[in-house]
């Protein structure tokens, strides 16, 4: 890891933009060693139901629970790519967080066009990918038969979880979240799912971690993420 820099967050309420109706946006606020970059996200709240302390919607509305799951999701989202960013820079701005966050080049200026999105891949191409290389591996005798097995299985697995959770067939997967959160930013999978399900979580980060890095790093399949 290049960088030991930190990173902190802070959700609040920007009330001066509050519309008639008496919501305010919600913004993040990204402080990295005492740099700033705010960062809208999306969602609303109304005047009488923002925690200022624990920075969280009240009320129990079904509004206030997508926005505390937005909160959960954005932080996630955050701390994620500030992890890899990490691995390949020694200095990491608020602005280059920002940027590959909502989709852009690390090092992109505001001003400057949104470059064309590159094809990406779905979790399934991903998975078979990771079996694929892994089943290369087995033939050299350089790992188990028995753990290929396993990975075909979770491969299985995969596919009953995007069937039951998100009534998908596959998914692209800049679409997935790593974290797997109920509004107050809790994880729930042992209400949701069932208990081997929080395996198949755990897989299915490893093998979207793994192969995007060897994706990024085979010039023959670079075309097939967006680069940093």
């Amino acid at each position: 890891m290049k960088s030991n820099q930190k990173l902190t967050l802070l959700f609040w309420h920007r009330k001066s933009k509050a519309d008639n109706n008496g919501n305010a946006p919600i913004i993040c606020r990204i402080s990295i060693d005492g740099e700033e970059e705010e960062l809208s996200i999306g969602r609303k709240v109304h005047l009488n139901n923002w925690d200022a302390e624990n920075k969280i919607a009240t009320g129990g509305g079904t509004e206030e629970k997508k926005t505390n799951l937005k909160i959960a999701q954005v932080t996630g989202d955050l701390e994620r790519h500030f992890t890899v960013l990490q691995l390949d820079n020694e200095y990491i701005s608020p602005l280059m967080l920002k940027n590959v966050y909502k989709g852009l080049p690390a090092e992109h200026q505001k001003g400057k066009p949104k470059p064309q999105a590159q094809k990406s891949v779905t979790l399934l191409e991903v998975a078979d990918t990771h079996i694929h290389e892994f089943a290369k591996m087995v033939d050299k005798g350089i790992r188990s038969k028995e753990t290929l097995k396993q990975w075909k299985a979770t491969r299985k697995k995969i596919i009953e979880f995007l069937k039951f959770e998100y009534e998908a067939a596959d998914m692209d997967i800049s679409e997935i979240t790593y974290s797997f959160a109920d509004e107050h930013g809790n994880d729930n999978m042992k209400q949701v799912i069932e208990a081997n399900y929080r395996q198949v979580k755990a897989d299915v980060v490893h093998i979207v971690e793994s192969e995007m890095e060897r994706i990024k790093n085979d010039p023959n399949l670079q075309h097939l993420v967006q680069q940093e």
